[in-house]
């Protein structure tokens, strides 16, 4: 049986019409901006935290 998402999607793709693909394309875009940030703030954060522990060891 399929999941009655499928059902609901499709139905917002016909009431979307010719605009459809024009939006799933800018939220492509989103998604791709997103993970492009999501991981440099990871490997900020990472960095970050190497930098404070070495700073800890020098330390203490």
């Amino acid at each position: 049986m399929r999941c009655p998402c499928v059902f609901v999607y499709r139905w917002r793709r016909t009431l979307a019409g010719a605009g459809g693909s024009e939006q799933r394309q800018r939220q492509s875009r989103r998604t791709l901006m997103l993970k492009f940030i999501g991981g440099t703030a990871g490997v900020i954060f990472i960095i970050g935290l190497i930098v404070v522990i070495a700073l800890f060891k020098l330390l203490f």
